[in-house]
């Protein structure tokens, strides 16, 4: 990587849609070389956590901090990349797997989009850690939902960014799928990058994650994945019994 990892830092963030708020006095550290994880219920905040880190959203207090930069400065300088949990994508358009990895290159292109061999040396790099270099060619309307999801996964991996951010990567997945993006993600901790998944799956979470953060539109607790899935911490957040469930 170019650039040392400061991490992500939040400090009292709050994001308000009208009178209702999304995420309220948020503080947290996410730490480089760790795969953290976001637990919570639907509507907990896990999803207007990763938006405001990216900086497709904008507090209505607090701050964000990547590598000690603003979300707008770290991605200008492709430090922060982020797959969202769902995307409108036209399954008839004629674009290939390469096409639409490639378009994690578009930062590195400037406004030529003209590909260059470290472009493409970066775009197989990417498909072949999430085994997608044998469907290359194959047309998106052609892929499984597990296989579209690598796609996406191996986009944001072109980008070669240090931070990345994945919500509900595992989300209407294979269980092969899964696999595979669960190891690349623990591949690139182990390098120095910053992972940060949200996930309602707790059973995939141990494997994955070290860390993990329990929000409930405020953060319950953070702290060593193991300690987070305690089925009494977790009882706060999803305000049931689920003892066993996440062990």
């Amino acid at each position: 990587m170019s650039e040392s990892p400061d991490g992500i830092r939040v400090e009292g963030l709050t994001v308000r849609y009208g009178q209702t708020a999304a995420l309220e006095n948020a503080t947290v550290t996410i730490r480089p070389s760790r795969v953290t994880g976001l637990i919570g219920t639907n509507g907990s905040g896990k999803s207007t956590l990763l938006n405001s880190i990216v900086g497709r959203i904008r507090p209505s207090s607090g701050t964000v901090r990547i590598d000690g930069r603003s979300p707008s400065s770290a991605r200008q300088r492709n430090l922060i990349g982020y797959v969202p949990q769902t995307e409108a994508v036209d399954r008839e358009f004629p674009v290939s797997v390469r096409d639409v990895v490639m378009m994690g290159r578009y930062g590195h292109q400037w406004f030529t989009r003209r590909v260059r061999p470290a472009d493409r040396e970066a775009v197989d790099r990417a498909l072949e850690r999430v085994d997608l270099t044998a469907l290359a060619e194959r047309q998106i309307g052609a892929l499984s939902g597990g296989q579209l999801k690598r796609t996406f996964v191996a986009r944001c991996l072109a980008q070669e960014a240090v931070h990345l951010l994945l919500d509900e990567p595992f989300a209407g997945v294979d269980k092969a799928s899964e696999r595979t993006i669960t190891r690349v993600l623990r591949d690139l901790a182990d390098d120095g990058h910053t992972i940060v998944v949200s996930s309602h799956d707790l059973g995939a979470l141990p494997e994955l994650a070290d860390d993990g953060i329990l929000l409930q539109r405020r953060v319950l607790f953070q702290g060593q994945i193991a300690e987070v899935l305690q089925s009494d911490r977790l009882a706060l957040a999803f305000g049931i019994d689920i003892a066993g469930g996440a062990s």
